[in-house]
């Protein structure tokens, strides 16, 4: 029996760093590549404007004008890819030295980069102080900050040997789901630190559409499951109704089945924007009644972090029966 608390405490880790990099591959397969690679070298360009930058007025003061332009410019890039670029020039200019001057601005997306690239170049030897920096600065909400130090890892042990990057992850973290593991699936489906790709790179699909998780032991399963909702996303052209019966067919791991549930949720949430009638309608396409239930839950954790806040995540648990509606809005309280 899993304690309340602690459950949600980790499954909405895994709803802040899925919703952080969520727009960016949201209907990847519909973009051309030349979009892609257009995309790609903007934000080389980006990345070599604040290194000169960071350069020229130091990281502190670099950080201030970024964020003030990241939030006011209109620009093609998202302002979590942005905030990606930067962290890569911080890195670049002031080595482990800037790790102070990232905070959770933009879903975090400082600290991805920088923590991402840190890991990849210095190894795993960095990893219990990279641990300590996310934990000092966010405490109970520090899952998001590892997120970024699981691409590294994976970057570092190679794609293919991810059971060793998830046992690196295990080294400064006890949770089974969320933050750096979350990282390593989420780079092992997209490659988003592999520059030859040009950022256009999506996991095929094989026979076994439940690989790697399939695959994996046991306690790695519901944090692959999650992640995995992503990238079926992207090779179903975001047919949620469809994956709900992939989530639905997993046996033999219950925390894997409702982490992919959850997943949903999530993934749908950040899809129509937060939309809550368009959440309810979308997750009620869900034929199983606890796959339903889990997908209002974990959408309403992602609704109730953006600016509308509390009362809409109650409206999206309102939307449920007895007993799934009150399950909904007890773990919103807690």
């Amino acid at each position: 029996m899993y304690n309340l608390n602690k459950y949600v405490t980790v499954v909405l880790g895994i709803v802040l760093v899925g919703a952080a990099y969520f727009y960016i591959r949201a209907e990847s397969v519909e973009v051309p590549e030349s979009n892609t690679q257009a995309t790609a070298s903007a934000l080389r360009t980006l990345t070599a404007k604040w290194q000169e930058r960071i350069g020229a007025i130091g990281p502190e003061e670099a950080y201030i004008t970024f964020l003030e332009e990241a939030s006011n410019i209109s620009s093609t890039i998202a302002p979590h890819e942005q905030a990606h670029a930067f962290g890569e020039a911080l890195y670049a200019v002031e080595g482990l030295d800037g790790l102070g001057y990232c905070d959770s601005a933009f879903e975090f997306g400082c600290y991805h980069s920088f923590f991402g690239i840190a890991v990849a170049e210095e190894g795993i030897n960095i990893l219990p102080e990279f641990k300590d920096a996310c934990t000092s600065r966010y405490a109970e909400m520090s899952l998001p900050c590892q997120h970024g130090i699981g691409h590294g890892v994976l970057v570092y042990t190679d794609y293919e040997n991810i059971v060793k990057a998830l046992e690196l992850c295990e080294t400064i973290s006890d949770l089974p789901t969320g933050g750096c593991s979350s990282g390593v699936f989420m780079e092992y489906n997209f490659h988003t630190m592999d520059e030859s790709n040009n950022g256009n790179y999506i996991r095929k699909k094989t026979e076994d559409l439940y690989a790697p998780c399939s695959l994996l032991p046991e306690r790695f399963q519901a944090s692959c499951y999650f992640e995995q909702v992503q990238w079926w996303q992207n090779i179903f052209n975001n047919d949620f109704t469809y994956i709900s019966t992939l989530c639905d067919a997993i046996e033999g791991n219950t925390f894997a089945q409702e982490s992919c549930f959850y997943g949903i949720g999530n993934y749908v949430a950040a899809f129509v924007g937060n939309d809550v009638e368009r959440i309810i309608s979308t997750c009620a396409t869900i034929k199983v009644s606890r796959g339903n239930v889990l997908c209002n839950e974990g959408a309403s954790w992602l609704v109730r972090g953006d600016g509308s806040g509390l009362n809409n995540a109650k409206l999206i648990c309102n939307s449920l029966a007895t007993p799934g509606k009150e399950d909904c809005l007890k773990k919103l309280d807690s």
